[in-house]
Parts: C-alpha cells; structure tokens; sequence
C-alpha cells in the first residue's frame, strides 16, 4: 500500500519571491497612478476650496514625483505593463501639477507696431540682492513692485525723466505719464494692507488700465493651523478657524478676477498672487484672463522659493505665485522668469502688442 505523506488539509503552494515583488509592484503602481490623476483633478476642481488640499498645494513638485524614482526600475523589472502609466502620470504630475508650459516661445512685435513690456517684481525678502540686472536685461517700460517698505531703496531703478506713483506697499514706475491711481481694499478685517493698486496710463496717446497686486500671503493661516502662532486653541478650533480663512480668500479672490473682467478698455494685471498655477483660484483668473506665460512661456515659470528663511529650499523654487495677465485687448508677445538669483521672490518681465496695431502698422515693401 502506498504511504500517505500528508494527511490533513492540502498544503497551497507559497507563491515564489518575484511573484510577491510582481504583485507588489502592480498594486503600488496602480495607487500612485489613481492617487496623481485624483489629485490633479481635485487641485483644479477644489484646490483652495477645501481646507484639506490647500496645504498640499504648495508642496513641491518632487516630493509628489519622488515615489517614481522606485516604482519606474521596479516595473521595469517585475511589471513592464506599467510604463507607459507610470510615463503618462509623470507627464500629469508635471503639466497639470507643477504647471509646465510648453507654449509659443518669444515672438517679436509686428515691425512698426508698438509693444509694451512689463515687469513684476515682490521685493520683500530679497537676500541683499537686486533685481537691476533682470531689469536692465529687459528694458520695461512699466516697473511694477509690491511689499515694499522702504521705497529709497528702489529710487536707484527709476529712468531719467520716468514717471513715479507710489501707493502703500505698491510702486509703479513707468516711461509714461501716470493719469490716476487708486488703491484696491481687500475688504477684509484680517487683511489690513490693500490687495492692489489700479493706475491708468497716457501710452502713446491711449489709456490703459494696469494694476500692481499682492495677495496677502497664506503664512498665518497655515502659522496658526499647525499652532506656530497665535492664541493656542484645540484642533478642531484651528482647522475651523483655517477653514474659515480659505473660503474668506476664495471669495476675495472670486470677487476681484470678477472686477478685472469687468474693467473696459486694455488691462494688464501683475503681481503676486499667491496661488499655484495647478489650483482653483489660478483657474478663476485663467478663465477670465490670459495667463502671459501659460500662453508663451515654455518650462515651469517657478517664481517662489529663490530663497526664504522659513522654508527648505534645497529644492530651489517649486512654485508659480507671480503672473502677468491681461484682458482680450492684448496679445502677449512672450514672457519670461528672472533665473538664478537668491531672493524670495524672482521678478517677471512680459511683452504686449495691442491687436489691432499690427493692421495699423506700415507695411514693408
């Protein structure tokens, strides 16, 4: 009679190591894919609007890329199935994310038509450099500047016979005569300071609208949301107070791209914005607005970290927070981001030609 080696419940056979890995792999793969493309759609749907997502908006980019550097040499050698997913969400992560733009490039004005160039730049926590180089390089006819505190500092940028308006924290220096200006409230008791400053410009015999902005920055709420500062206060009473905070920003933010739509005539708006190019609010502006550097810019346009003290900035700059816009009376020519230089904020230069100069422009033989 034959023996009988087992005789209990059948043994299952373990599955060998490279399976374990394959398996692993595949889920781990598939989490991060449905994780980005969730978190790309939530940014630009929600983003600002729900508390949760806020602070996830201001991380940098690598952190949300990092989880590749492992899952790419993993499917390549366990699940090669994955890679044009895994492709695919490096590409999302880094377009609908981190704002890469691959726009038109640089054009050059129609010969004879005038264009105008503008330059923004947040002058606070500038690190004891200057922005004259970046200024020099591009020759503006309008300087834009914002947080400023001292404004001898900045007296030495302005060109010989220039114009000078200098409202608050905001200073315009143009080639051309300054007609008006006005001071934007922010219409909210934890915002003291003005949210912009609205000046008309005499260029070449016509009027138009500039505003210099600065939204007020997100570092106290997300002081007092993790308790760094102000009144300690449960939990609850600080993701409360944070929540109130946010849908007081949304609403200021809502109410002023709704005024700059509205506003006739040619308009151009720069600043600091404080918002991620992959968000809700960037969305407000975008859809009412251009975006000068969405349009023509090429790369990821980061303006934010060059450099601040409260924040790690091994990984350089990570975020889009200045922009140049303007209303359907302009066609931007090109845009471009100061490079290299150890400030908090790096300074934005764009070109305008107003549509409809180029037909008035003389024709070449």
């Amino acid at each position: 009679m034959p023996r009988i080696l087992n005789s209990g419940p059948l043994q299952q056979a373990s599955i060998p190591p490279s399976g374990r890995l394959r398996r692993w792999t595949r889920i781990t793969g598939l989490v991060y894919i449905a994780g980005i493309i969730l978190l790309t759609a939530l940014f630009r749907g929600f983003g600002e609007r729900w508390w949760l997502l806020s602070p996830l908006l201001f991380f940098p980019i690598q952190l949300w890329v990092a989880p590749l550097a492992l899952l790419i040499p993993a499917a390549w050698k366990f699940e090669r199935r994955l890679l044009p997913l895994l492709a695919f969400t490096l590409l999302l992560a880094l377009f609908g994310i981190a704002g890469f733009r691959f726009g038109t490039g640089a054009q050059f004005p129609t010969p004879g038509a005038p264009a105008l160039t503008v330059l923004t730049y947040n002058t606070g926590e500038d690190n004891n450099t200057s922005v004259e180089p970046f200024l020099r390089s591009q020759m503006p006819d309008l300087i834009m500047l914002q947080a400023v505190v001292r404004h001898a500092d900045f007296r030495h940028l302005r060109y010989p016979g220039c114009h000078v308006k200098e409202l608050d924290e905001f200073v315009l220096i143009s080639r051309f005569p300054i007609l008006n200006s006005k001071r934007i409230s922010t219409g909210k008791p934890q915002w003291k300071k003005s949210l912009a400053a609205a000046f008309t410009i005499d260029w070449n015999g016509r009027a138009i609208t500039v505003y210099t902005v600065h939204v007020p920055t997100l570092r106290r709420e997300f002081d007092r949301l993790t308790g760094k500062k102000g009144p300690q206060k449960s939990k609850r009473s600080r993701v409360a107070t944070f929540r109130d905070d946010m849908r007081a920003r949304v609403e200021l933010n809502e109410h002023f791209a709704r005024m700059l739509a509205a506003e006739p005539g040619p308009l151009i708006v720069a600043g600091d914005f404080n918002m991620p190019a992959s968000g809700y609010l960037h969305a407000q502006y975008a859809s009412r607005l251009t975006d000068a550097f969405g349009v023509t810019g090429r790369g990821f346009g980061f303006t934010f970290p060059g450099f601040d003290p409260y924040l790690p900035t091994f990984f350089g700059t990570w975020l889009r927070l200045d922009y140049v816009f303007c209303n359907s009376a302009w066609k931007p020519l090109s845009c471009t981001v100061e490079q290299g230089r150890a400030s908090q904020h790096r300074a934005v230069a764009a070109t305008f030609q107003l549509k409809g100069t180029a037909d008035q422009a003389p024709k070449q033989k």
